[in-house]
């Protein structure tokens, strides 16, 4: 993904209160086989916080935008994070995650 998508999705998750905050790392070089082929792109890593009850929706609406065939959406539970940080976080996101009907 470029920066621009990265943005774009960053941006939608944002707006969506599903996300506390982006990083987009720059740069980041990636070696693959796709379709019998090797590939090496440079793409940015997007990483995002949120909370549990919101990480369902989050890689919905990253797969949703997101113009990879298999984006790499991976969760990582944090085991130990600061309560002020915490705090920001759950207050930074929408008090309900939306349903998947809606």
């Amino acid at each position: 993904m470029d920066t621009s998508e990265a943005t774009a999705i960053a941006k939608a998750l944002l707006k969506k209160g599903l996300i506390a905050c982006a990083n987009l790392i720059p740069q980041c070089t990636s070696l693959y086989f796709w379709e019998g082929k090797m590939c090496q792109e440079k793409e940015v890593l997007l990483m995002v916080k949120t909370t549990l009850n919101h990480q369902q929706a989050v890689e919905n609406t990253i797969a949703s935008l997101h113009t990879y065939t298999l984006p790499m959406i991976v969760a990582q539970q944090t085991l130990e994070i600061k309560e002020p940080l915490a705090k920001w976080i759950n207050q930074s996101v929408r008090s309900e995650p939306p349903n998947p009907s809606q």
